[in-house]
């Protein structure tokens, strides 16, 4: 799986001080599932792209799983894991990012504190609402989303669309702030059961911060208070089950 991130800052190769990764290397760094490797397919003064590839190891992946977790047999090691942004993606980003994360950067902590132009590139995301909760969960925070649905087949479009997108951020932001909203919103489009509940709490908070009046954002308000409900009676209807 890859993540890119690219930005026009004058000069752009100062993208290698905010994440602590020299443009002229590759690096890896091993992870409990495979291997993260950074480089840098472009870098100069005009534009700096920076990538993250993912290669995950499903046998590994397999060999790590708990002893009483349900068995798919091959599911196991013929999946979309190796391919497709997730949760994984983002334990992997907080691990080779983290000092950028933080927003420390000795040697340029006034660009760290800055926003500069960015361009975040995921190819292959899952998004079981589609592309149209890709744009409601991140354009509140300032981007330009372009999430566009992968076919099926593209030998056979009248299968339709998979539960793929091809999602690209563009907007200007702490890089440090963009990192970790990647992080934090990442496993939420992957968990539909989460979506109700981010954009209502997205949308009523910047309601609230904006001073509108509360009867524009009550209806959030209501859907946060009922997913709550909704979450304690399901939790007490199923905790036997569970733990048995």
């Amino acid at each position: 799986m890859l993540l890119t991130i690219s930005t026009t800052h004058d000069p752009a190769t100062d993208l290698g001080y905010l994440l602590h990764k020299h443009p002229s290397r590759v690096q890896e760094f091993p992870q409990s599932f495979g291997m993260a490797t950074v480089f840098y397919p472009e870098a100069t003064d005009e534009r700096c792209t920076v990538a993250l590839l993912l290669d995950v190891d499903p046998i590994r992946l397999a060999r790590g799983r708990a002893r009483n977790s349900p068995d798919f047999s091959l599911a196991q090691y013929v999946n979309d894991r190796s391919y497709a942004a997730s949760s994984l993606l983002g334990v992997a980003l907080a691990d080779v990012f983290s000092t950028a994360r933080a927003g420390r950067c000795a040697a340029r902590q006034e660009l760290a504190d800055s926003a500069i132009p960015l361009e975040i590139a995921i190819p292959v995301l899952p998004c079981r609402g589609g592309p149209e909760v890709a744009r409601r969960v991140f354009e509140p925070l300032g981007w330009a989303v372009e999430a566009e649905p992968i076919a099926l087949d593209e030998a056979f479009p009248e299968w339709g669309d998979s539960r793929y997108a091809r999602l690209c951020l563009r907007g200007a932001a702490r890089l440090a702030d963009a990192l970790n909203q990647l992080y934090a919103l990442l496993p939420v489009l992957l968990m539909p059961l989460l979506l109700p509940l981010l954009i209502a709490g997205i949308h009523g908070t910047m309601d609230a911060l904006a001073g509108a009046p509360f009867a524009t954002w009550r209806a959030e308000i209501a859907v946060v208070a009922g997913y709550d409900v909704a979450m304690l009676a399901a939790s007490w209807l199923l905790f036997d089950q569970a733990v048995g």
